[in-house]
Parts: C-alpha cells; sequence; structure tokens
C-alpha cells in the first residue's frame, strides 16, 4: 500500500464511505482506484482533485497526483477504468516492430478511460492530453453502453458557458496563425481519410495532437484566440474520432468524440457541437444502438439552436431520417427526409458555413438511399427507389473519396439484391473491392463482407468473380500483417 493508499484508506473510513463508492463520485472505476492505492497506476490530477472534492480533504489528494511527465515509461493518460461487461477485453493481435515501437514514444495500448464530462476548460485540456496518447486497438473494440454517450449529451444540452478562454500564463503566446495551422492540418488529415481511410489518418492526427496541438494547449492567449483555438481543436477531434470509428475502435471513437463535444463548448459553438452528436448518432446506427442514434439526432436538431444554417439544417434532418429508418419508422424518417431536402434548397454560399460542413445534395442522397434500404428490408419503402437514390448518390460522389463512393456503392449493391439483381451487386461489389484495396477500413471491409454474405448463397456464375475476388480482399485483411474486419 502506497502512502497515497494509507491515506485514501484512512479517509473512507472515517466518513463510512466505501471505495466503490468514492469511485463513482470521483469518475473512475473501483479497480482504477485500488490499482492507484497499491501503486501500480498513477494518480491522475483529475482523479486526486476529484477524491479531495469528494471526501472535504482539501489538497491531500491532490499533492500525491502525478504529472504525466513523472510516470515511468510512458506519459499518464488518465485512468484505466473497468469496461462494462457488455465491452469485454479483446485480446490484442501480435504487433510488428514499428508498433511495438509505438509504446517506446508513449503511447498507450490497453483500454482508454470512460469519457467524463469535465467541470472546466482547464480539466478538459488535461483530459486531452491523456486521451491524445492512446493507440486503436486493432483488435476492433465495441462502443460499449450507451450510458456515457447519454449522459454527455445531457451535460451538453444543459451546462452553463465555461465563461473565458483565455490563457494568462503560458509556455509561449499563441496568436490566431496557430489556430489557422490547425484548422489546415485538419483539412489536410481529412482528405487523407477521404481517399485512404480512417486506418491511415488516425496515427498521423493521434501524432500531431500530440506534439504542436499539446503545446498550443499550454500557451498564452487572449479571449478570442483562446475560443478559436478550442474550436480548431474540437473540429480536429471530431475527425480523429471519425478515423478511429472508421478503423473499428468504436470505444475509442466515442471517447473522441465525447471529449471533442467538452471542447466544442468550451469553445462556444453549438453548431460544431451539433455537428459533433450528429457522427455520435452515425457511429451508435452502426453498431446496433439504434434508440441511442435516434436521441442521439434528435439532440443534435434539438441543439443546434439559431446557429444552425440551412445546410446544418439538412445534414442533421438527414441524420435523422436514417436513425428513425434504422428504428423501423418509416413516417417519422420520411418527415425527417422532407425537412432536410426543404432545408438544403435554401442553403447558398452566402451562409457562413464552415469548411467542415460540407453536406451537399451527394450526402442527401446517400443518407436517403441508407434510409430506404433500411425500411426496404422491412417491407416499409420501395428497393427502387432506394436504388435510384444510392445511383445518383455514387453519381455525385466528390472526387478523392474513395471510402465515400465505396460505401455508397455498397448501399446500391445492397438494394440491387433486394430488388432481385444479383448480376449487378456483384458487378458493383467488384467496383467497391477496386477501391477498398486503396483504404484501411473496417467499415469498409464489413461492407463487402455483408454483401459477401448476401450473394454467396445465391450461387450465381456470373457472381463468381465477385465472391473470389471478396474471399481474396477479406482473407488478406485477416492475416496477421493486416487488421480483420469485424465479425458480422
Amino acid at each position: 500500500m502506497t502512502e497515497f493508499g494509507d491515506e485514501l484508506h484512512r479517509r473512507l473510513e472515517e466518513r463510512g464511505i466505501s471505495l466503490r463508492e468514492a469511485a463513482r463520485r470521483a469518475g473512475c472505476s473501483a479497480g482504477y482506484l485500488s490499482n492507484a492505492s497499491h501503486g501500480r497506476k498513477p494518480l491522475t490530477p483529475n482523479v486526486a482533485a476529484r477524491l479531495d472534492r469528494v471526501l472535504g480533504t482539501g489538497d491531500t489528494f491532490a499533492a500525491h497526483a502525478l504529472n504525466p511527465e513523472q510516470e515511468a515509461g510512458s506519459p499518464a493518460v488518465g485512468p484505466a477504468r473497468e469496461r462494462p461487461a457488455s465491452t469485454p477485453r479483446r485480446d490484442r493481435p501480435r504487433r510488428d516492430d514499428g508498433q511495438r515501437a509505438g509504446n517506446a514514444a508513449g503511447v498507450r495500448r490497453e483500454s482508454p478511460p470512460l469519457p467524463v464530462w469535465a467541470a472546466t476548460t482547464a480539466e478538459a485540456k488535461l483530459d486531452a492530453n491523456r486521451l491524445w496518447h492512446y493507440d486503436l486497438d486493432q483488435s476492433g473494440t465495441p462502443a460499449g453502453t450507451a450510458t456515457a454517450a447519454a449522459s454527455a449529451i445531457l451535460s451538453w444540452l444543459t451546462a452553463l458557458p465555461d465563461g473565458t478562454a483565455a490563457n494568462a500564463a503560458g509556455d509561449r503566446e499563441i496568436s490566431r496563425h496557430d489556430a489557422k495551422r490547425v484548422r489546415a492540418v485538419r483539412a489536410w488529415l481529412k482528405d487523407l481519410d477521404n481517399a485512404h481511410g480512417g486506418g491511415v489518418a488516425f496515427p498521423l492526427a493521434t501524432a500531431y495532437l500530440r506534439g504542436e496541438v499539446a503545446t498550443l494547449l499550454r500557451g498564452s492567449c487572449d479571449e478570442v484566440t483562446g475560443t478559436t483555438l478550442l474550436a480548431a481543436i474540437a473540429e480536429t477531434e471530431l475527425d480523429t474520432g471519425w478515423f478511429a470509428y472508421d478503423a473499428g475502435d468504436h470505444q475509442l471513437a466515442r471517447i473522441y468524440l465525447i471529449h471533442a463535444l467538452r471542447m466544442a463548448h468550451a469553445a462556444g459553438s453549438r453548431l460544431l457541437g451539433a455537428r459533433i452528436v450528429c457522427a455520435m448518432s452515425h457511429q451508435a446506427l452502426h453498431v446496433g444502438q439504434v434508440s441511442l442514434s435516434v436521441d442521439l439526432a434528435r439532440a443534435a436538431r434539438a441543439g443546434a439552436g439559431p446557429e444552425a444554417t440551412p445546410r446544418a439544417t439538412a445534414m442533421l434532418a438527414a441524420m435523422e431520417a436514417m436513425a428513425h429508418a434504422g428504428a423501423r419508422d418509416a413516417a417519422r424518417s420520411g418527415q425527417a427526409l422532407e425537412d432536410a431536402e426543404r432545408a438544403l434548397t435554401h442553403a447558398t454560399a452566402d451562409d457562413g458555413d464552415p469548411d467542415w460542413l460540407d453536406f451537399d445534395a451527394g450526402g442527401l442522397l446517400g443518407h436517403t438511399a441508407r434510409a430506404l434500404r433500411d425500411l426496404a428490408a422491412v417491407t416499409l419503402a420501395a428497393p427502387d427507389d432506394a436504388r435510384h437514390s444510392a445511383a445518383r448518390s455514387v453519381e455525385l460522389c466528390r472526387a478523392g473519396h474513395g471510402r465515400t463512393r465505396a460505401q455508397r456503392n455498397a448501399i446500391l449493391a445492397t438494394t440491387c439484391v433486394q430488388a432481385g439483381d444479383i448480376d449487378q451487386a456483384a458487378a458493383i461489389g467488384e467496383l467497391i473491392i477496386a477501391d477498398a484495396w486503396e483504404l484501411q477500413s473496417r467499415h469498409v471491409q464489413s461492407d463487402i463482407a455483408a454483401l459477401l454474405a448476401s450473394i454467396e448463397p445465391t450461387r450465381s456464375r456470373s457472381a463468381s468473380a465477385f465472391t473470389e475476388q471478396a474471399r481474396e480482399f477479406l482473407t488478406a485483411w485477416r492475416s496477421p500483417a493486416a487488421p480483420a474486419p469485424p465479425s458480422l
């Protein structure tokens, strides 16, 4: 037992509080707190401060906390909290020498902490520095329960403004050019993700966050610069969460998105917050948490408030339509699609939309096709309607967006299967595989596996080229040299 452990247990006994209850109030797991008391885990400043508040001990435990740089071996990145029962730890695959070298650079490989809504901007910055040291779980990690996401949305909808984003004392003076550079790098990383998938973009994004962006968080700045910088960081974290989602690490993706939402709140941007909640809804739908997806989509529309431009309204309504379709609610899905179509017709270049709000006619058609496909699967929509929307969305796909094209083609191929046109579905499947070889995207790998599962039982001779190519592709991605697609 460490000195901290002795003090902790003495204080708990004095107040008649169990270790489990203290951990709950401090926002960590009982397992983490027990490990910290025995010296097996570092006591982080956030947890120490919360323990001091819970137990009324002034700065007693804060004095025991280690700074990230002081931990032996690698930086402290927050408490390693226990996964919920529904998200067991996955066995990690063997890593090559390059990946093992990542540990020497301070990259964490164990489970990241479950997200907690930071009480202050200062705490949110500490959480950021810890989060950015986690790497992808290459075995594919489930998202966990809906509780953390629901709690974060409640906080976002009800939290008071943080007050100030200025920082009077810091390592160096931060200027608007620093924030502009963060946004430029974010845009470059997003282009890379669009072309080659989240598995390629994620490690580059986290390296940038751990390197340059972490130093910016320690700088001094005025209110305007601080707000601009926090918004730029939130935008980058949104994309990084999306990269993790596409790479199949759904727990880490959700944590990034929740933390991005906290940073967007610190920056005072409801529109950016709504965009992040929309991404959370998309992920929840993908992992089968349909009720959560509906709640998140509706919260995004409600929470955007007067900042919502016509283009933003269209994007948020289209996401709600997909969520309702996943819930087999054709009426609400149809109404949301009508809202999206009407809003997008009013969008103009003079609305002042930020560059990350790039929702267009192709995006609306892609969302429409996804919604109609899911409804057609339970005979609540006509497969031909879904097929038409999907085909148009593929035609409008932007150059360089290989993953988007593959995903829209996957929707189109599925609508062909629904309509009984196996030959056309297989032909489209070959196009998907051609794009997929250029991607590191579990999302696309999953689409190919699902399409193969739907076509193979038909034993169509004309589909043999697709089935052979699909087996070859999936076998290559299941090899030790590459991450395996999730089981379907």
